[in-house]
């Protein structure tokens, strides 16, 4: 997963000491002892300008064709230590580079001698097109090309006798669809994927050159290489249909994802149903997402989401970031044998107590496998806790010895699983199900290959159906945890903890010891909820940290709650002792039934209360359930009865009026009585700041406390009732958000919103802006609380109404505190208006 990389400096090339070299005169050598050299190229400089990039381009597309068979150059960087900390580790301690001999290459000339014999011309790109760069990637993989803009080729073609294989220059006028970047991919899809020419196993999503070539930057220009030597179709596109990009804002609406879906159709038929297709690299944030300079209504998180909501059916998964991974085509030749991790005997008794399992997460992408995890994993801390590192298998294509590296120097507190979301980051449900045996393989291959049977971070729309969960079963069979994000609206939610076939299914929480006082605060408000005399399972996700930094946490936690038992356990033992659990608790309850933790209504108006209750058999005999409900008026329930099928969920609609402080939905059957409860939050008319039209009708649709909306200041505080609050502290707090989220979607229409919030304290002027936004942009409903408005220590519930027409899209429902009066936050209620 993609979060908050930080672009490095752009990086540069000076080539020195250019000569002329006769066309085919070079090759490259082997040392005495029969290994071959390694030749590198070293960038001594800070690329500034388009003639560096222009430089870098030439020289990253023959990388991929010198080291398209075997790893001959390396290319190095002054101003970036990564590729020189990696050429260190591999020639040391019997690794695969150790005692082969290393030669400079000083000049573009050199590394076209060292091309020889392979090089077979250029293409030439079109910088009035800034997608042409992509375009022309393409061709060079196919083609043995080199990549050349014009100023390059007038430099560079007669010096090295070079052919011109293809001058795209004036060739892409928008005649086609009328956007000059859309006419190039599309006949480039045409020319070069439909008639079997890339290859069906790799796509790479590059930016082009719109933004990055004036600047010099060459984040995703280095890896380059890694598309020409696969011959990979290289591609710079939109997967929103409801905007226009950045980019080519005279396009007509729809176009960049129409020719997204044209590529991704004609890469499934030359697949064949044969092999999956990673999609290597990300979107273009500047591009296509809410950033400085480009509004949108799509921020970063929910267009990544997007992206792979978008490939998944067509059998594709993505590689996400993988900006400045230098010498993908070198590393991707080190040889690899079967990798083994350490797994512990598991002798732990059961005990009720809260088990905690940690995920060093998100190295899912060749960028923060190459570029993060040495801070993260060189560290003296590591081993003293049980880790379990998410790591995608997948990338052992382009990066085996790195990770056989991390794997050998391993202390036996260091698992390994598969982070998003197994082999390659996808959507599972939205894989089609006739070509899910294809799914199975692929990940057994890449599960074997690195001794991987968990995986660690599923990431989907929807809780996995049975026809998911049985794939993963047959290659993740010791654990299966997941996110579920909805960002579509269609009603997808998380799973129950379950075991499916043997194979255990957790929910993973979202945890970040960047900060230990809020990490420590989040693992609270997980296990808080555990009944003392049970056990209780929670696996947290830690993006991109330190052991030390987890540690930090879970001492503080300790410190705070020494009234909570806990223990940190391995993956392994984690998801056994729960297996152990569930297998008693199945024998105890046979069915599993759901109902939203609280609901809420207005006082003097009309609530409606519309939900969706689900019970699934865990057994494997078939059972009847009736149902019923009480504390609604008028309640109606569809179907009042069902069939219960082993293994099946059966969603049943649950509505009408509140009038009690609880609703229980009661289901009997074989398995005799089971009541679940809502409880109902009555919002008294007094609390009310603002005005809300009389006789409106409301439906509920959530109830968000600071255990679901995220937040950058304040301190966690427990109420006289068990509840948790944020409190912010004037001289105390920074000014910042007291809540933001959940990014989640919402059915057009209006609604209302109240902010239940309390003034602890003296204080003047603004207080604090509530606000509901998209994309990070107001959507019409904003208000500035001022301090004198809120009587102190009494809750006020300020009444936002807005409009919201932007179905699929993630809103936010916010608290930015200022800093001028000590301020309370309990929650955010969230009502449709209905008449």
């Amino acid at each position: 997963m993609y979060k908050g990389i930080i672009r490095l400096l752009g990086l540069t090339i000076v080539i020195q000491a250019l000569f002329i070299l006769p066309a085919m005169c070079g090759s490259a050598q082997t040392q005495k002892g029969g290994k071959p050299i390694v030749y590198i190229y070293n960038i001594v400089k800070q690329p500034a300008n388009a003639d560096d990039y222009d430089e870098i381009a030439a020289l990253a597309s023959m990388q991929g064709i010198i080291n398209r068979d075997r790893a001959i150059l390396y290319i190095n960087n002054d101003r970036y230590g990564r590729p020189k900390y990696w050429l260190d580790i591999m020639s040391k301690d019997g690794r695969w580079l150790e005692g082969r001999e290393h030669k400079s290459l000083t000049s573009l000339d050199a590394v076209y001698k060292l091309a020889a014999g392979k090089l077979k011309g250029a293409v030439i790109w079109d910088p009035d097109v800034p997608a042409t760069i992509n375009v022309a990637t393409t061709i060079a993989g196919v083609e043995d090309a080199v990549i050349f803009s014009p100023s390059m080729a007038d430099k560079y073609l007669k010096k090295w006798n070079l052919k011109v294989i293809k001058d795209l220059r004036g060739m892409f006028t928008g005649k086609e669809t009328g956007s000059k970047k859309n006419d190039a991919y599309r006949w480039a899809i045409r020319e070069y994927v439909d008639k079997g020419k890339c290859s069906p196993h790799f796509l790479c999503l590059y930016t082009d050159a719109f933004y990055d070539r004036k600047p010099g930057q060459l984040a995703y220009l280095i890896v380059r290489d890694w598309a020409v030597k696969n011959r990979a179709f290289t591609y710079d596109l939109s997967p929103w249909g409801d905007e226009v990009p950045a980019d080519d804002p005279n396009q007509r609406l729809g176009t960049d994802l129409a020719t997204y879906k044209m590529l991704l159709a004609a890469t499934l038929k030359q697949s064949a149903g044969k092999q999956m297709t990673e999609v290597a690299g990300f979107f273009s944030f500047q591009k296509y997402a809410n950033m400085p300079g480009h509004p949108s209504k799509h921020d970063p998180v929910p267009t990544e989401w997007e992206t792979v909501y978008l490939i998944s059916p067509y059998n594709c998964y993505q590689n996400t970031a993988t900006e400045f991974s230098y010498n993908q085509s070198f590393h991707c030749h080190a040889p690899v044998k079967q990798l083994k991790q350490s797994r512990p005997v598991v002798k732990h008794k059961l005990e009720n107590k809260s088990y905690i399992a940690i995920l060093m997460a998100d190295y899912d992408s060749a960028f923060p496998l190459y570029n993060f995890f040495p801070n993260n994993w060189d560290t003296k801390e590591r081993g003293d806790l049980p880790l379990n590192w998410g790591i995608n298998p997948n990338l052992i294509e382009a990066y085996p010895d790195i990770i056989s590296y991390i794997y050998s120097t391993a202390t036996p507190n260091d698992h390994f699983v598969a982070d998003a979301s197994a082999a390659g980051y996808f959507n599972p449900n939205r894989i089609q199900k006739k070509y899910l045996p294809l799914f199975v393989k692929h990940n057994q291959k890449f599960y074997k290959q690195t001794d991987m049977t968990i995986s660690g971070m599923v990431l989907d729309w929807d809780q996995p159906s049975s026809d998911v969960k049985d794939a993963f079963s047959k290659f993740s069979p010791d654990g299966y945890a997941t996110i579920v994000a909805d960002m579509h609206g269609s009603g997808g939610r998380p799973p129950q903890p379950q075991v499916w076939k043997g194979m255990p299914i957790v929910n993973l929480l979202g945890a970040d010891p960047n900060s230990p006082e809020y990490t420590a605060g989040e693992i609270y408000n997980a296990v808080k909820k555990r009944k003392k005399d049970e056990p209780g399972f929670y696996d947290f996700r830690c993006v991109w940290v330190t052991p030390a930094q987890v540690k930090a946490s879970l001492d503080l936690f300790a410190k705070q709650h020494p009234e909570e038992q806990f223990e940190v356990v391995d993956i392994y033992t984690f998801f056994d002792l729960f297996k152990r659990y569930n297998e008693k608790w199945i024998s105890d309850n046979q069915v599993i039934t759901t109902l939203p933790a609280s609901s809420a209504f207005l006082e003097g108006y009309s609530s409606r209360f519309d939900t969706h209750y689900t019970i699934q058999n865990v057994t494997s005999k078939p059972m009847k359930a009736v149902f019923t409900v009480t504390g609604l008026e008028d309640a109606v329930v569809t179907p009042a009865n069902a069939d219960l099928p082993p293994g099946k969920e059966v969603n049943v609609v649950i509505s009408g009026n509140a009038v009690s402080d609880k609703i229980t939905v009661e289901a009997r059957g074989p398995f005799g009585l089971r009541q679940s409860v809502t409880k109902v939050r009555r919002v008294l008319n007094q609390e009310i700041s603002g005005v809300i039209p009389k006789n409106t009708k409301l439906q509920f649709i959530s109830d968000s406390g600071i255990d679901i909306l995220p937040h950058n200041t304040g301190e966690q505080i427990t109420n006289s009732d068990g509840s948790t609050s944020l409190e912010a502290k004037k001289g105390d707090s920074k000014p910042g958000f007291l809540a933001y989220g959940p990014y989640s979607s919402l059915n057009a229409g209006r609604y209302l919103a109240l902010f239940r919030v309390k003034r602890t304290g003296e204080g003047s002027g603004d207080a604090a802006e509530a606000d509901i936004v998209s994309g990070g942009h107001p959507i019409g409903a904003s208000k500035m609380i001022k301090a004198d408005e809120l009587p102190i220590g009494e809750y006020k519930s300020v009444a936002l109404i807005f409009d919201y027409n932007l179905p699929g899209s993630a809103y936010e429902s916010r608290l930015s505190w200022t800093g001028n009066a000590s301020l309370v936050f309990d929650r955010v209620i969230i009502w449709k208006i209905v008449e």
